[in-house]
């Protein structure tokens, strides 16, 4: 396996322009979420690493080798690359083990040893290697696609929103499975993505990208304690952004004084706080002069439930993730409490 490293990447397709000068870095034996809602070019930029088509400028780097640039256009046949579609793409008339080893020459095609190696690596009995794509489960048939891509040893698998068609029930196993097998087998991977809890929990880094351009690349955590303005955070997840103002470190809202993750300037902000922060108590006394909320929306999920609340009398609503056992009533009146630190958002110029 090897790194992979991405410079200026530019692509128009006519008078639209897909992509904006794109700078990534995978490190070998890493895997990297590129996460972006449809349509902000995040498959485009697969399909040029991989070599489906042509930037029309900038380098792209296997290693120290490169793939594509000024005087160097290796075609996507000797690039090495593993590529994982959607929808698996498995050819119906031949068996897993004959899907799994169709890339490979002739001579590696009778070897059975690969065959199970890889069924073994990706979490599959040896038995699912004489079942034809159709006498297979969903996420069966994405093991079976990934085995196929890491027969050939490659330089760099990609894999493009591979669990997306997957119903609920069968998505957290096989994107533990393909996590783990590609961890397995030392791979360096390109995970291309619209859904955060996919990049968030796979990945060890995540790049956000927006129309056309990278945004914000870094670890999951510091993407999402962090974000680059408040698009990447409500991106990212549920996001409680509200107006306050930095006083000797702390921040003024309508939820008190809270301690700031980073130190900024005194001044005018916009802060951000997780729903998962925010806590609700069922044992709040106007009496009491904390900050109360009026529950609007339960949803509940069994194991959590999210709460819309209003801070009272006409304040903003914030979100909340609690207990799903311990949830208040809509029309309660609750007080309010945040724990841990808030984020200034550097959208917005400190005064």
């Amino acid at each position: 396996m090897t790194s992979l490293t991405v410079r200026g990447l530019t692509k128009s397709y006519g008078s639209t322009a897909v992509l904006h000068g794109i700078d990534l870095t995978v490190p070998n034996g890493s895997l990297t979420a590129v996460l972006g809602a449809s349509g902000c070019g995040k498959t485009t930029l697969l399909r040029l690493i991989a070599g489906f088509a042509d930037p029309d400028s900038g380098t792209i780097a296997f290693g120290d080798t490169v793939v594509f640039g000024p005087g160097h256009h290796v075609p996507p046949e000797h690039r090495r690359v593993g590529y994982v579609p959607q929808e698996g793409a498995l050819f119906p008339h031949l068996t897993a083990s004959a899907n799994i080893t169709f890339g490979l020459p002739r001579a590696r095609r009778r070897v059975g040893k690969r065959v199970a190696e890889l069924l073994e690596l990706v979490g599959l009995d040896s038995a699912v290697g004489d079942r034809y794509p159709h006498q297979l489960s969903g996420g069966q048939q994405q093991r079976i696609a990934l085995a196929r891509a890491l027969a050939p040893q490659p330089a760099l698998v990609l894999l493009d929103e591979p669990f997306s068609s997957l119903d609920a029930a069968l998505r957290e196993g096989t994107r533990r499975g393909v996590a783990a097998a590609l961890r397995a087998s030392n791979a360096t991977a390109v995970l291309v993505t619209h859904d955060q809890d996919e990049a968030l929990s796979m990945a060890d880094q995540v790049a956000v990208m927006r129309a056309g351009r990278l945004v914000q690349s870094g670890l999951p955590s510091a993407v999402y304690d962090h974000p680059a303005d408040a698009e990447v955070a409500q991106f990212l997840g549920e996001a409680v952004i509200l107006a306050a103002t930095v006083v000797g470190g702390r921040a003024d809202s309508v939820l008190g004084y809270l301690p700031l993750a980073v130190p900024v300037a005194d001044g005018p902000a916009q802060i951000l706080v997780r729903p998962e922060q925010i806590h609700f108590s069922a044992e709040y006394r106007d009496a009491s002069g904390g900050i109360a909320a009026e529950v609007l929306e339960v949803h509940y999920y069994g194991h959590d439930a999210a709460i819309r609340a209003r801070i009272t009398p006409s304040g903003p609503i914030i979100s909340s993730r609690t207990l799903g056992a311990v949830r208040p009533e809509p029309g309660a009146i609750v007080g309010v409490s945040v724990q841990g630190a808030a984020t200034v958002l550097p959208s917005v110029t400190q005064g």
